[in-house]
């Protein structure tokens, strides 16, 4: 779990902010923010917002290839992920931190 010394990152940012209103997959949060970062860097970055409980699986495009117990990390990009209290806690907090 994110430690309060810790903060998230701007990538984690956008992929939480992309999130906020409805689930996203891999590909819609990619579309987001392809002009600043390169499709593994956001893999890596759904990954790790998934293992810090920041974010969760909402629903599989594929349940015998991605299932939703336990989660096939290699096959990530069936998975649609929605932001955890947690999520939107590190989300608001990054925003009010960052707001000019």
């Amino acid at each position: 779990m994110l430690s309060s010394m810790n903060s998230i990152t701007q990538l984690q940012y956008q992929v939480l902010d992309s999130m906020m209103d409805d689930a996203e997959d891999v590909e819609q949060l990619y579309l987001g923010v392809r002009d600043q970062f390169a499709l593994r860097d956001v893999i890596d970055a759904v990954n790790g917002l998934l293992l810090e409980g920041l974010i969760e699986i909402r629903y599989t495009n594929d349940e015998a290839t991605a299932p939703l117990n336990p989660i096939n990390h290699a096959m990530i990009h069936h998975y649609w992920f929605g932001p955890t209290s947690a999520g939107k806690s590190a989300w608001q907090s990054f925003a009010d931190a960052n707001s000019t």
